[in-house]
């Protein structure tokens, strides 16, 4: 291969390199954690539904965004006339062009989801279409299983029925690597707050080596 042959292939292998790096392009954002008291407060809506379908979308000016439809199975906080609710989430991907956010949250079809929402209109919304989107990013959304809903940042909530509304319990301050000696007695903390809409009961077991104790 003569030098020209070689440059012209380097210069190839660089604008192949650029186009690949170009196509999904990164946006920062910046997560505040909120504890779901704080999600509940500045939540429009709150409920748990089935993931039915999620669709990508693009705006003239590039802007990409999904749309997540989820059905409802019940409302926690403010009902809604509707039987189905568009959430859109930041990102994604058309054709060779994607865009990532990494303080959206992330949703699958077929999953059960507790979302806190906020509603955004066509008028006022980056979105140009009328719907809600996650208070919280990541934290907002959490996935219902095994009558407990965790969400990426590692919050549990344990869920309980009562009229159709919902007692959502917050477990916190628990300290799980105490260290002490054979036969010692010790004693653990666990702080359980109810910011749910009534009352309930949320069982909370210590294992020992995979042993309730």
């Amino acid at each position: 291969m003569t030098t020209e042959n070689r440059k012209v292939s380097l210069i190839g292998v660089l604008l192949a390199a650029i186009f690949l790096y170009s196509a999904t392009i990164p946006c920062q954002g910046a997560l505040v954690r909120m504890d779901v008291s704080v999600l509940w407060c500045d939540a429009d809506v709150v409920l748990i539904g089935d993931v039915l379908n999620i669709t990508t979308h693009q705006r003239e000016e590039g802007f990409i965004y999904r749309n997540v439809v989820v059905e409802v199975a019940r409302y926690n906080k403010n009902p809604l006339n509707l039987s189905r609710v568009d959430v859109h989430v930041l990102g994604g991907v058309m054709g060779d062009i994607g865009s990532w956010v990494e303080d959206q949250p992330e949703f699958m079809v077929g999953e059960t989801v507790l979302v806190f929402l906020r509603h955004h209109s066509e008028e006022h919304s980056r979105y140009q279409v009328d719907g809600y989107h996650v208070v919280g990013g990541p934290q907002g959304k959490f996935t219902v299983a095994d009558g407990a809903a965790t969400n990426i940042v590692g919050d549990k909530l344990g869920l309980t029925d009562s009229l159709g509304l919902l007692a959502i319990f917050v477990v916190s301050d628990l300290d799980l690597f105490v260290e002490t000696e054979e036969g010692a007695v010790i004693t653990i903390f666990v702080n359980v707050s109810n910011v749910g809409e009534v009352e309930g009961a949320y069982k909370v077991d210590l294992k020992l080596e995979g042993e309730v104790v």
